[in-house]
Protein backbone atom coordinates (compact mmCIF):
# COMPACT_ATOMS: atom_id res chain seq x y z
CA UNK A 1 0.00 0.00 0.00
CA UNK A 2 1.16 3.51 -0.76
CA UNK A 3 2.18 5.77 2.13
CA UNK A 4 0.80 9.15 3.13
CA UNK A 5 4.25 10.64 2.51
CA UNK A 6 4.42 9.27 -1.03
CA UNK A 7 0.91 10.48 -1.91
CA UNK A 8 1.78 13.97 -0.67
CA UNK A 9 4.94 13.92 -2.80
CA UNK A 10 2.88 13.25 -5.92
CA UNK A 11 -0.50 14.88 -5.37
CA UNK A 12 -2.18 17.98 -3.95
CA UNK A 13 -5.73 17.76 -2.57
CA UNK A 14 -8.16 20.64 -3.08
CA UNK A 15 -10.62 20.60 -0.17
CA UNK A 16 -12.88 23.09 -1.91
CA UNK A 17 -13.24 21.02 -5.08
CA UNK A 18 -12.71 17.54 -3.66
CA UNK A 19 -10.14 16.81 -6.37
CA UNK A 20 -6.54 15.66 -6.57
CA UNK A 21 -3.98 17.43 -8.74
CA UNK A 22 -0.49 16.46 -9.85
CA UNK A 23 2.16 18.23 -7.78
CA UNK A 24 4.86 17.82 -10.47
CA UNK A 25 4.86 17.04 -14.17
CA UNK A 26 5.38 13.32 -14.72
CA UNK A 27 4.54 10.60 -17.21
CA UNK A 28 2.58 12.79 -19.59
CA UNK A 29 0.75 14.67 -16.82
CA UNK A 30 1.42 18.35 -16.25
CA UNK A 31 1.81 19.82 -12.77
CA UNK A 32 -1.44 21.36 -11.63
CA UNK A 33 -3.69 19.23 -13.82
CA UNK A 34 -6.37 17.02 -12.33
CA UNK A 35 -5.19 13.50 -11.52
CA UNK A 36 -7.08 10.36 -12.42
CA UNK A 37 -9.59 9.01 -14.86
CA UNK A 38 -13.16 7.84 -14.44
CA UNK A 39 -13.18 4.05 -14.51
CA UNK A 40 -16.00 1.90 -15.92
CA UNK A 41 -17.32 1.50 -12.37
CA UNK A 42 -17.79 5.28 -12.14
CA UNK A 43 -15.07 6.00 -9.56
CA UNK A 44 -11.97 8.10 -10.13
CA UNK A 45 -8.87 5.92 -10.37
CA UNK A 46 -5.32 7.25 -10.12
CA UNK A 47 -2.23 5.30 -11.11
CA UNK A 48 0.74 5.87 -8.81
CA UNK A 49 3.97 3.90 -8.94
CA UNK A 50 2.42 1.38 -11.35
CA UNK A 51 -0.56 0.64 -9.09
CA UNK A 52 -4.15 1.84 -9.36
CA UNK A 53 -5.86 3.53 -6.42
CA UNK A 54 -9.33 4.88 -5.90
CA UNK A 55 -9.19 8.65 -5.39
CA UNK A 56 -11.36 8.57 -2.26
CA UNK A 57 -8.90 6.22 -0.55
CA UNK A 58 -5.94 8.48 -1.37
CA UNK A 59 -7.85 11.51 -0.09
CA UNK A 60 -8.66 9.72 3.15
CA UNK A 61 -4.99 8.79 3.52
CA UNK A 62 -3.93 12.42 2.98
CA UNK A 63 -6.45 13.71 5.52
CA UNK A 64 -6.33 11.05 8.24
CA UNK A 65 -3.10 9.12 7.72
CA UNK A 66 -4.68 5.71 7.18
CA UNK A 67 -6.95 3.93 4.71
CA UNK A 68 -10.03 2.14 6.01
CA UNK A 69 -11.30 -0.97 4.25
CA UNK A 70 -14.32 0.94 2.94
CA UNK A 71 -14.69 4.66 2.19
CA UNK A 72 -18.26 5.64 1.34
CA UNK A 73 -20.04 8.85 0.36
CA UNK A 74 -22.91 10.47 2.17
CA UNK A 75 -24.53 11.62 -1.08
CA UNK A 76 -23.69 8.40 -3.02
CA UNK A 77 -22.21 10.47 -5.87
CA UNK A 78 -19.15 8.51 -6.99
CA UNK A 79 -17.43 11.67 -8.22
CA UNK A 80 -17.94 13.79 -5.08
CA UNK A 81 -14.66 13.31 -3.22
CA UNK A 82 -14.93 16.24 -0.83
CA UNK A 83 -13.65 15.07 2.54
CA UNK A 84 -16.86 16.30 4.18
CA UNK A 85 -18.77 13.86 1.96
CA UNK A 86 -16.56 10.83 2.69
CA UNK A 87 -16.80 8.56 5.70
CA UNK A 88 -15.13 5.45 7.07
CA UNK A 89 -17.87 2.85 6.58
CA UNK A 90 -16.16 0.47 9.01
CA UNK A 91 -16.35 3.01 11.83
CA UNK A 92 -20.08 3.67 11.45
CA UNK A 93 -22.50 2.29 14.00
CA UNK A 94 -26.27 1.87 13.83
Amino acid sequence: MITEHRVNELLVYSHQEGKLYWRHSRGGHLAGTEAGTIAECGYIIIKLDRKRYMAQRLIWLIEYGYVPRRVHRRDRNKLNNKITNLFDADAQTC
